[in-house]
């Protein structure tokens, strides 16, 4: 989604932004022989700009449910950009490890430790699973079988129960230094 980091440095996730990733998503489906787009690099920061650009757009819905609403839209119309140009592009979202914590959100996972997309980047990604914005989803699954903070088992148990009913295929991201 993001070509030469551009988005990386953008201060604001806005209505111009959103049309470049999905401009150059477009691009690559139509200029490149590729099996599939991986979605990755959408969480939203909390700026004073995001904030300018919520009291001007979005103000009333509150700042952290438009945050991740911009986040949303990004996803949403990468994904069917894909899917308007060529059906036979699948699309995969990369995720973090973790949601939410599951005392934080109601349905979060049960750890404590580590960066929660829904809260710290603004990222709905459960939700993004559940209205099928991907075909695939990658998990960052770092955690070793031994790791107290976040075990591989119990990453990997929360995000393949979440896909268990779909027909979404599910791929763990893994650290070969704790593979073994």
């Amino acid at each position: 989604l993001d070509e030469n980091s551009l988005m990386a440095d953008a201060p604001v996730l806005d209505d111009t932004q959103i049309e470049a990733a999905t401009a150059t998503v477009k691009t690559l489906v139509n200029n490149y022989k590729v099996a599939s787009i991986i979605l990755d690099g959408y969480n939203n920061h909390a700026t004073t700009e995001n904030y300018a650009a919520y009291r001007t757009s979005g103000g009333g819905v509150g700042y952290d449910n438009w945050m991740r609403l911009q986040t949303y839209r990004l996803v949403e119309s990468a994904s069917a950009a894909v899917r308007e140009t060529d059906r036979s592009v699948q699309v995969s979202l990369r995720v973090g490890p973790v949601w939410a914590y599951a005392d934080t959100q109601e349905g979060g996972i049960g750890l404590s430790s580590g960066f929660q997309s829904l809260t710290d980047g603004f990222a709905d990604t459960r939700m993004m699973v559940e209205n099928g914005l991907a075909d695939n989803l990658f998990v960052e699954n770092y955690g070793s079988l031994t790791n107290t903070e976040q075990p591989f088992e119990t990453v990997s148990q929360w995000w393949t129960s979440l896909t268990k009913d779909t027909e979404m295929q599910t791929y763990f991201i893994l650290a070969n230094d704790k593979v073994g």
